[in-house]
């Protein structure tokens, strides 16, 4: 079975995923809807919350492998 990731914040962006996944990675433009992109409090990445009607933006990151989902 394909893992598909969501994204919709600093995963994002190819330089953050490189250095953390030491890859590139395959990516497709993608929605959650039900859902709502906020910043955490005192937090450097964003967190998405149930809000009915609200939709998030991010992307599609397929092709991991199991040590790179670990992390």
């Amino acid at each position: 079975m394909t893992k598909l990731l969501f994204a919709y914040g600093s995963l994002m962006n190819d330089e953050v995923t490189n250095a953390l996944l030491q890859s590139p990675l395959e990516r497709q433009p993608a929605t959650l809807n039900g859902y709502r992109r906020v910043q955490v409090k005192n937090a450097l990445y964003p967190g998405a919350f149930a809000d009915v009607g609200a939709v998030t933006e991010g992307q599609l990151i397929s092709g991991l492998t199991d040590d790179q989902w670990q992390r």
